[in-house]
């Protein structure tokens, strides 16, 4: 009986605890609620705000800022103004900062060390896009996948081969990989090897092959092109043509030219 009366006169001084405690500040408690759920919701919408007019703003020097590059800010901007948000929130409800900033110091620290890699990718989507390596809609060979660039978010860049399949690579791993990129010059060399049988006649297949490239008005007439003996081995002699197109040209004029080279040497 003792203990139920224990348990029953601490349970009762709680609760007369409780109410002498909203009694005296119940109206500074609801005050700063409410203020503080006018500041969540205000912010919110603050933050979209601005995130559309950024968006806008950006889209107007769209030369100037890759779509990837607006994408990644804008995300950015909108994650340092929502944790500012929250610390503005805390400070309305009289929430000990000091003492919080030392239990966010150590949750850092042990988040810092579980998401090593996560950090590191984001370190490497800033260095991807100060260094500009590649842009969006450009088409880059990165670890052993090529593809036309996606996007760059803050943890992956995405690639989309020309089968139509989307290749996700982890930002640091496209940091420390060697990148190809086929579009960062306006012009490219392409180079196209035939294996013929050692009795070829090199002058006539020359004269084809240069017959071929001046009638294509998309070869450039400089670098000069040229039709070169390449290499010779035990399967036979590799003839390799050799001319610059426009890079937006290349793919077009590589296969037609695949195809009248063919056809010419069948015909000759």
């Amino acid at each position: 009986m003792k203990t139920l009366s224990a348990v029953t006169d601490y349970f009762t001084n709680l609760w007369n605890q409780i109410q002498t405690f909203f009694t005296n500040h119940g109206s500074e408690i609801v005050t700063r609620a409410v203020f503080a759920l006018i500041a969540i919701v205000v912010g919110h919408y603050l933050i979209k705000l601005l995130g559309v007019i950024l968006r806008k703003l950006m889209r107007v020097n769209d030369r100037r800022v890759d779509r990837s590059a607006r994408a990644f800010l804008i995300n950015l901007l909108k994650l340092v103004l929502r944790i500012a948000l929250v610390i503005l929130v805390l400070s309305i409800i009289k929430v000990d900062l000091s003492g919080l900033a030392t239990i966010i110091s150590a949750a850092v620290l042990a988040i810092g060390l579980s998401v090593q890699d996560v950090i590191s990718n984001f370190a490497s989507g800033v260095i991807i896009l100060t260094t500009k390596p590649f842009l969006t809609g450009h088409w880059v060979e990165i670890d052993g996948a090529s593809g036309s660039v996606e996007s760059v978010g803050m943890l992956t860049t995405s690639l989309v081969t020309i089968d139509q399949q989307l290749v996700v690579i982890p930002n640091k791993v496209v940091v420390n990989s060697k990148i190809v990129n086929y579009h960062m010059k306006p012009t490219r060399r392409t180079n196209i090897t035939i294996a013929f049988a050692f009795d070829v006649d090199v002058a006539k297949v020359r004269e084809i092959g240069m017959n071929l490239i001046q009638a294509e008005e998309r070869v450039l007439s400089s670098p000069i092109p040229v039709v070169l003996v390449t290499n010779l081995s035990e399967a036979g002699v590799s003839i390799t043509f050799r001319f610059h197109v426009p890079t937006n040209d290349y793919w077009n004029v590589f296969f037609k030219f695949n195809e009248d080279l063919l056809r010419s040497l069948q015909e000759a």
